[in-house]
């Protein structure tokens, strides 16, 4: 098998730059509503929040047929929670959406409460279905580096669960993270032997990865378009964080993994925000 390398995808020369939003981006319908990323209810749960917070892209140029990377650090005023998009109809927000969270509310204020406790297949999927769609509006807040398919976000509006080709963890940190914080990257993962091919198309990222960090709860969300895309192994997977998608039918979780330094934590992010070669 060929090695495949792993590009950062976000606005450039020959990036995929998607339309405006005009339709639900769940069930196309129209009449858009603005959407919180994270729940209001979630910010009450934190104390001395973050006033600002920064969100950090990646540019992604072909010159030559080589990849240029250029980073780019954007500061808004409030926290995480605050930002708001329009991407998402009424009868999506305040129907199916709104029921996600109210079941998932006991499930993550009893994590932020330091209640480290054993979760059964039902909490596990809609633990899941909850990081995926907050995956899912952050993805909109870099629209150019969007990587997860309308398929699977018509999945999760039918089935409440994320799709096969979805992976989740969850750690605990040793250290409090003052707000809330989500980083997120569109990957597009293409064989090294193609490169030159495709610096003369139109790409997109095919692949993506997710932290969502609050408090002292870590959650990891990956996803592809396919079975057939290989993707590396994250750092201090096994050590550190707890599978929760997908699960056995019948299983449960118990949340006993030891928890994360804040050094251990900012190699994650490190390692998935790079350029890298994976097989």
């Amino acid at each position: 098998m060929p090695k495949s390398l792993y590009l950062m995808m976000a606005i450039g020369q020959k990036t995929f730059k998607p339309k405006t939003q005009s339709r639900c981006i769940f069930c196309s319908g129209k009449n858009l509503t603005k959407q919180h990323i994270l729940p209001q209810w979630l910010g009450r749960e934190f104390k001395d929040l973050d006033e600002s917070h920064t969100i950090e892209t990646t540019e992604l140029e072909f010159k030559n047929a080589t990849a240029i990377l250029t980073s780019k650090i954007r500061t808004f005023n409030g926290p995480y929670g605050s930002r708001k998009i329009k991407n998402v109809c009424g009868y999506c927000n305040g129907g199916w959406m709104s029921r996600l969270e109210t079941r998932c509310k006991p499930i993550i204020i009893s994590l932020l409460n330091n209640d480290w406790l054993t979760l059964d297949a039902k909490s596990c999927r809609d633990l899941s279905a909850w990081i995926m769609m907050t995956t899912i509006m952050q993805e909109y807040t870099q629209i150019a580096s969007k990587a997860i398919t309308p398929e699977d976000r018509g999945y999760l509006k039918e089935n409440l669960e994320p799709s096969a080709t979805w992976e989740i963890w969850i750690a605990r940190s040793q250290v409090i993270n003052r707000g809330q914080k989500i980083i997120h990257a569109g990957v597009a993962v293409i064989d090294v032997e193609d490169i030159r091919e495709w610096s003369s198309k139109e790409i997109g990222a095919n692949t993506q990865s997710t932290i969502i960090w609050l408090q002292r709860v870590v959650f990891y969300a990956r996803s592809k378009h396919s079975s057939e895309i290989q993707l590396g192994t994250l750092p201090l997977i096994n050590e550190k964080f707890c599978k929760i998608w997908p699960l056995a039918e019948g299983a449960e979780i118990i949340l006993d993994k030891d928890d994360m330094s804040l050094h251990e934590i900012q190699s994650i992010v490190e390692w998935f925000m790079e350029t890298k070669e994976g097989y």
